[in-house]
């Protein structure tokens, strides 16, 4: 059997951990076009699923890795493909 992803966990892996942020942030009323989920590679050569926050100001991250909001473009990890705001079934190459 596959991965399975699941929502609402105090604990899981990087994928449970993203979707369970998108749906604390959207409870307290942040719009979904403006949470995504992104895929990308860490140092060590693995793939790695984070929660990218669309702002104003510059999207930030937010990585289960560590307790550190940063932005999108600082981290140490390359992009692979992250989740369209309008549909979420979609996918884009980064």
């Amino acid at each position: 059997m596959g991965d399975v992803w699941q929502a609402d966990v105090s604990a899981g892996d990087c994928e449970d951990i993203g979707i369970t942020k998108k749906r604390k942030l959207m409870s307290l009323g942040w719009s979904a076009t403006a949470l995504r989920l992104a895929v990308a590679g860490t140092r060590e050569g693995k793939r790695h699923a984070v929660l990218v926050v669309k702002r104003s100001d510059g999207d930030l991250v937010l990585d289960n890795r560590t307790s550190r909001i940063r932005p999108f473009r600082q981290g140490g990890i390359s992009w692979i493909k992250i989740q369209s705001g309008e549909n979420r079934r979609l996918r884009f190459a980064l």
